[in-house]
């Protein structure tokens, strides 16, 4: 019994058989989709919009508004990451070197 090793391709491949020679001969791309559309029996829309903390039911814990301290969180951020490395440092430092891991 013989059997192919790969599918045969596509038949609209031969749209693009002069496309070495003239990039201008291949068709244009179908345009973009907008507002609603079926897939797979359920509608969906193509402005797709992340609901808020609130209406997931999640407690936010940075205040909403202008005038939040970004810079000051990530100097705390950047200090906890900074006293982590000096303990992990002090960590790999107290083990001795003939123990093997």
């Amino acid at each position: 019994m013989a059997t192919a090793t790969y599918p045969p391709p596509p038949p609209y491949y031969r749209l693009y058989k002069d496309y070495l020679e003239d990039p201008k001969s291949a068709p244009e791309p179908p345009p973009p989709i907008e507002g609603t559309y079926v897939c797979f029996g359920a509608t969906y829309t193509t402005s797709d919009v992340l609901p808020s903390l609130e209406e997931q039911g999640v407690r936010q814990l940075y205040p909403k508004g202008a005038n939040v301290g970004y810079l000051t969180d990530c100097f705390m951020d950047h200090e906890g990451l900074y006293c982590f490395g000096l303990c992990l440092i002090a960590f790999a430092d107290s083990i001795p070197s003939n123990v093997e891991l």
